[in-house]
C-alpha cells in the first residue's frame, strides 16, 4: 500500500496541512504527525473525501445565499414598483376627485326673479323688458361668475406654487387644473396655455401634476407655434426630472429649440437650453449639460432674461467645478443679478435652492 506526504496532500486539496493534521485524530489516527509525515493511501482517500465534501457544502451554502439575496432584491424591486404604481393611482384618483369636487363647487352668482305682484317701473335690464332679467342676461351673469372663479383659482394656484412646501405643490396644481379645465372648456386657449406654463419647483420623486397640464395644452395649440415651443421646453424638463424619461425629454426639448431657432427668439432659445442643461446634468450627462449651459450664457446679452441667465451660469459652473476640475473658470460665472419667475411674484424656488 502506498503512502502520501501530508504537505503534498494539502497542495492537492488546496488547503493548509494544519487542517489535515487536525482532522486525522477524528478518524482514529492518534499517532503524532508533522507536515512532512506520510499517511497511507486509504487514510488519504478518507481525507480527500472529507475535505471535498466540506468544499461542496461551502459552495452550496454560498450559492444558496447568493440566490436568496437575488430573490430578496427582486422582491424588493417588485414591491417598490407596486408601491409606486399604487401611489400614482392614488394620486390620480385624488386628482380626479378634487377636479370633480371643484367643478361642482365653482361658485355661481344666483340670479333671482322678482317676487310676484306689481312690478315697480324701472329702466329695462339688458335682454328683458320691465326690469326682468332675460335668459341671455342670466346666462351672461353665470358665465361671468365662472370666469371670475377660474381667475381666482389661477391666482390661488400661483400663490400656492410660491409658498407651499415642495411635498404640497400637487395641491397647487389641483387649483391650476380646475382653472385650466374651465379655460379649455370655453375655448380660451391663451389663458389655458398661461395656466399650463406655470412652472413648478421640480424635485425628483414628487409628481406635481404639471406634466398633465402641458400635455393637454399642447393639444390646443399649433405644433410649430411659439406657444408650443414654450410648452415643449417645460414639458421636456418635466419628463426628464419628474418622470425620468431622458429620451422623451430630449425629443421635446429638441422640438422646442428648433422652433425657437427658426423664429429667431433668443429668450425662448435660452430658456430651452437651460431646461435641457438641467435635464442633462440630472441624468449625469455633464458634458452635454455644460455645452447647453454655455450656449445659453452666450445668448444672455440678446435675451435679457435674468432668470434664465442665472440658471445658465449655475448649470455651467456646476460641471466645471465638480467634473471638469476647473474651479477658477467656474468661479468666473457667478449669477449676475436676482431673478424673478414669470409665474410667481416671489420667484421660482429652484433658483433659490440652486444658489443657496
Amino acid at each position: 500500500m502506498g503512502q502520501v506526504r501530508i504537505n503534498e496532500l494539502g497542495r492537492e486539496l488546496e488547503i493548509k496541512s494544519k487542517l489535515i493534521l487536525e482532522y486525522l485524530p477524528q478518524i482514529g489516527i492518534s499517532e503524532k504527525k508533522s507536515h512532512s509525515s506520510s499517511i497511507e493511501d486509504e487514510i488519504a482517500d478518507q481525507v480527500r473525501a472529507h475535505f471535498r465534501a466540506v468544499e461542496a457544502a461551502e459552495e452550496k451554502a454560498a450559492r444558496e445565499e447568493a440566490e436568496a439575496k437575488a430573490a430578496a432584491g427582486r422582491a424588493a424591486a417588485e414591491r417598490a414598483v407596486a408601491e409606486r404604481a399604487a401611489a400614482e393611482r392614488a394620486a390620480a384618483e385624488r386628482a380626479a376627485a378634487e377636479q370633480a369636487a371643484a367643478e361642482a363647487a365653482l361658485p355661481v352668482i344666483p340670479v333671482t326673479e322678482p317676487p310676484p305682484g306689481p312690478i315697480v317701473p324701472r329702466a329695462p335690464a339688458p335682454g328683458g323688458a320691465h326690469g326682468r332679467p332675460g335668459p341671455v342676461f342670466v346666462q351672461h351673469q353665470r358665465r361671468s361668475a365662472r370666469t371670475q372663479a377660474a381667475a381666482l383659482l389661477f391666482g390661488l394656484g400661483r400663490a400656492q406654487v410660491a409658498i407651499l412646501p415642495v411635498h404640497q405643490v400637487p395641491e397647487a396644481f389641483a387649483s391650476l387644473r380646475r382653472a385650466f379645465d374651465y379655460y379649455a372648456g370655453v375655448g380660451n386657449v391663451a389663458q389655458a396655455v398661461a395656466v399650463a406654463e406655470c412652472p413648478p419647483p421640480i424635485v425628483a420623486g414628487v409628481v406635481t401634476g404639471a406634466r398633465e397640464l402641458t400635455e393637454r395644452a399642447l393639444t390646443l395649440v399649433s405644433r410649430d407655434s411659439l406657444e408650443a415651443a414654450r410648452l415643449l421646453s417645460l414639458h421636456g424638463r418635466l419628463l426628464g426630472l419628474e418622470a425620468g424619461d431622458l429620451s422623451g425629454a430630449r425629443e421635446a426639448l429638441r422640438e422646442a429649440l428648433e422652433i425657437a431657432e427658426r423664429t429667431g427668439d433668443p429668450v425662448l432659445q435660452m430658456r430651452t437650453l437651460v431646461d435641457g442643461a438641467d435635464v442633462d446634468v440630472y441624468h449625469g450627462d455633464w458634458g452635454s449639460g455644460l455645452n447647453r449651459a454655455l450656449r445659453a450664457v452666450e445668448l444672455a446679452p440678446r435675451a435679457n432674461d435674468p432668470r434664465s441667465e442665472m440658471l445658465a451660469h449655475y448649470w455651467a459652473a456646476l460641471p466645471l467645478a465638480l467634473v471638469a476640475g476647473e474651479p477658477e473658470r467656474a468661479a468666473a460665472t457667478p449669477p449676475p443679478r436676482a431673478a424673478r419667475s414669470s409665474c410667481t411674484p416671489t420667484g421660482s424656488r429652484e433658483i433659490q435652492h440652486a444658489w443657496s
